[in-house]
């Protein structure tokens, strides 16, 4: 997928996030707080993945696999920050 992809997933996945969460929680800083956080998340799991021999670059469970990190990364940014 390469790093261009992982950025584009991130910020895509951050985003649809942001999107998606309600309103009060869409305040100041949040959205970028979402993208940092499914860059970090798509990121983290592409080393993770090629660290632990999971999977090479370009296989096709790297798509997933970022994605899932992405989206987990960027609902408990979110979360946490909703709370009082």
């Amino acid at each position: 997928m390469g790093w261009i992809g992982i950025i584009v997933l991130g910020v895509a996945v951050g985003w649809a996030g942001w999107w998606l969460y309600p309103p009060r929680v869409r305040g100041r800083g949040a959205l970028a707080l979402a993208v940092a956080a499914g860059l970090a998340g798509a990121a983290l799991a592409r080393f993770a993945g090629g660290a632990t021999g999971a999977f090479a670059d370009g296989d096709v469970l790297e798509w997933p696999a970022c994605t899932a990190a992405a989206l987990l990364a960027v609902t408990l940014m979110l979360g946490l920050r909703s709370r009082p």
